[in-house]
């Protein structure tokens, strides 16, 4: 199942070209060049991000619960004695230790890590691509265009030029648009269906 889950990325947003743009303004002079050109730079940054897989985070999160609460039990059974030797230690090295705020951190971090990893759904994540044509797909029906999957329609050719220009060269588009365009169809479907039912 795929899930729209999606890690933070940062990087600079890079605009299309202008040979790209003015290409996209002539072949579809209705559509938002600009509104365009963001999406294909946020596809950049996302194609480019260097994120774990959900299964990944899932453990990595996992792991720093369980070194939390480890940590969290140590100082707990820690001697009372000990503690004014890391103050004396910690003063000795002008370093500022509270024991009691770092436990109280590491049970808040033990509990925020095991919710943490209920937000991250099971599944396959929309890949950066998938994202693109979702976006791209509502850029085409704000402007009123027709969505369809065939190898040489407008929706096709925007995103050719698109991954191009991004310096993709993909081996058939369709394959990317297809499926988009297929849970597009069959939600219209449901939709319908829902409203011949409930109207």
């Amino acid at each position: 199942m795929t899930q729209d889950f999606e890690f933070s990325a940062f990087g600079w947003l890079r605009d299309l070209s202008l040979g790209a743009q003015n290409e996209i303004a002539q072949r579809f002079p209705t559509l938002p060049v600009d509104r365009i050109s963001r999406e294909a730079g946020y596809y950049v940054i996302r194609r480019d991000a260097q994120n774990p897989s959900p299964g990944q985070a899932r453990e990595t999160l996992r792991a720093i619960q369980r070194t939390a609460h480890v940590l969290h039990d140590a100082m707990q059974g820690a001697p009372y004695p000990l503690q004014p030797i890391i103050n004396q230690a910690a003063v000795s090295q002008n370093l500022s230790v509270d024991l009691e705020g770092l436990q109280s951190a590491l049970l808040h971090l033990k509990f925020a890590c095991s919710k943490a990893v209920t937000f991250i759904s099971e599944g396959r994540r929309r890949s950066p691509r998938e994202r693109l044509v979702c976006a791209l797909v509502g850029i085409f029906r704000d402007a009123g265009k027709t969505i369809d999957a065939k190898p040489k329609g407008a929706f096709c050719q925007l995103v050719e030029i698109i991954l191009q220009d991004v310096g993709e060269k993909p081996s058939d588009v369709r394959k990317l648009v297809q499926p988009v365009v297929r849970a597009l169809e069959n939600s219209k479907k449901k939709a319908g269906a829902f409203c011949r039912k409930t109207c």
